[in-house]
């Protein structure tokens, strides 16, 4: 029961503005993508459902993330920030790496590509914080 009453104190501070003002700023990406792909006229539609895939997934994602302590993954800082370099290194690995725009920064795993620049920021900035926490 207890884990019920924390998951309800969540929901209570969400920034529910926020949320809305974030499902409206995908409601008209989604608008203008439509136009910009002619969806409507070409009957393509595989773009917009690969953006609302995506947000979808991310809003998913967030909704996990939401659920754990930073305080539990900050006892991490140290793997994490090796993950991170490990990272940053592995994009120069052939087959892997990928090159946009003249710069090896994604990953590519199939159809899927990481931009591990993403992950960087969080564990960079968790891996400081926790520094600073010790100093």
């Amino acid at each position: 029961m207890v884990k019920y009453k924390n998951n309800l104190k969540l929901l209570k501070q969400l920034d529910w503005k926020l949320i809305a003002t974030l499902l409206i700023i995908f409601a008209y990406g989604i608008i203008i993508l439509s136009s910009a792909t002619h969806a409507n006229q070409t009957g393509n539609y595989s773009r917009l459902i690969k953006q609302t895939l995506a947000f979808v997934l991310g809003l998913g994602l967030i909704a996990l993330i939401l659920l754990f302590d930073y305080n539990v993954i900050g006892k991490y800082y140290k793997e994490l920030y090796i993950v991170s370099v490990v990272l940053l290194v592995i994009v120069f690995i052939p087959g892997i790496g990928k090159n946009r725009g003249g710069a090896m920064s994604t990953l590519s795993f199939g159809p899927l590509d990481l931009q591990k620049a993403e992950l960087v920021k969080f564990t960079f900035i968790l891996s400081y914080a926790k520094l600073v926490e010790l100093k």
